[in-house]
């Protein structure tokens, strides 16, 4: 009863996180039910429906994407709260305002070439050299889509012996990579996940690769753990729904849930726009459009506030810097919030 008088019907495609399923699974959506608006979680999902829903005009509200899928040109898809380039820009300021050695940091990373896996490599060159951080194309390993034995790369990463490894990668292969650092005598504590790796796939991370592996390392996301000081009402409602369910609740998994649930939150606010501006009557996909880019400033209770416009996709561009204790959850190394609002020449 968020909003009286609106019921929302919910239908499901799965697209395998495999960007030639998404024309598949959209073609099946819309045989079945005409939707007003759509759901995706991963950026191959936001970016391979990005053409089939600006041509069709169906708002997409997107947990994961990209930068350039939100901007290049602005359309129908509005980006959330999780963006691998921002979740690194934003970490590189975070190193550049507490690094203390007498040389500069030296950042590399490992993913896939996927969209989620190579968004941050060439806006990061530009800030890490903007801010006097080490980082370059070729400290950034990328492997094959797929790829579960990272031995030749995380060769190349101790040899390259960085401070940090950022890890814009689903949990599975996260977890693999850290068991072959493991073998190899690196430290874990250099990781760097976002929320797709440590959190909203952290259980599947540590069934590879076990809880210790992660203790000590940097989580950097614009959603909020399950921690204080962010334990706040929504926090406090989203673990009342879980634990209703057969997934049960556990805070280690919290970021699992809060996706579709920063969602629904988002939804409900641009409908509640919508219904002012058109009456509840003539509710439709262009009221919603329209009323999605007036979100300003918007309190999900689970993320940083989030805010769109006529030519703003992007909900934030604001991260929390968090370290993973030894109870496997996530607690902030600061209050303080880091932003990537720089545009380096070369970039954007």
């Amino acid at each position: 009863n968020y909003l009286p008088g609106v019921k929302v019907e919910w239908t499901e495609e799965d697209t395998r996180y495999d960007i030639s399923q998404v024309p598949i699974a959209y073609r099946n959506m819309m045989a079945r039910s005409e939707p007003m608006v759509l759901f995706t979680m991963t950026a191959v999902g936001s970016s391979g429906v990005k053409p089939l829903a600006d041509r069709d005009k169906i708002p997409v509200l997107s947990f994961t994407g990209s930068v350039a899928t939100a901007q290049e040109p602005v359309g129908y898809v509005f980006q959330e709260t999780f963006v691998p380039e921002i979740n690194f820009n934003c970490f590189l300021n975070y190193v550049a305002d507490t690094w203390s050695g007498s040389r500069p940091c030296r950042v590399a990373s490992l993913s896939w070439d996927d969209p989620d896996g190579t968004q941050h490599i060439k806006s990061g060159v530009q800030t890490a050299a903007a801010l006097g951080i080490d980082f370059k194309k070729e400290y950034a390993q990328v492997a094959p889509v797929g790829t579960m034995d990272f031995s030749t790369y995380v060769t190349r990463l101790k040899e390259l012996n960085p401070d940090y490894i950022f890890f814009p990668l689903v949990g599975p292969p996260t977890g693999s990579a850290l068991k072959t650092m493991q073998a190899m005598g690196m430290d874990t504590k250099k990781a760097v996940y976002i929320v797709m790796s440590a959190g909203g796939m952290y259980e599947e991370l540590t069934a590879v690769a076990g809880e210790e592996a992660t203790w000590g390392a940097t989580l950097v996301m614009a959603d909020y753990a399950y921690s204080d000081p962010l334990i706040t009402e929504d926090q406090q409602r989203l673990k009342s729904l879980m634990e209703g369910t057969k997934f049960g609740w556990d805070p280690r998994y919290h970021v699992n849930a809060l996706s579709f649930y920063t969602s629904c939150k988002i939804l409900y606010e641009g409908l509640r726009i919508a219904i002012d501006d058109v009456g509840i009557e003539n509710l439709n996909r262009e009221a919603l459009y329209n009323a999605l880019q007036k979100i300003k400033n918007f309190d999900t209770g689970v993320s940083l506030p989030v805010t769109f416009g006529p030519n703003d996709r992007l909900s934030n561009q604001s991260c929390y810097i968090y370290e993973i204790g030894t109870d496997s959850i996530p607690h902030l190394k600061t209050k303080k919030i880091y932003n990537w609002p720089q545009k380096w020449p070369g970039v954007y």
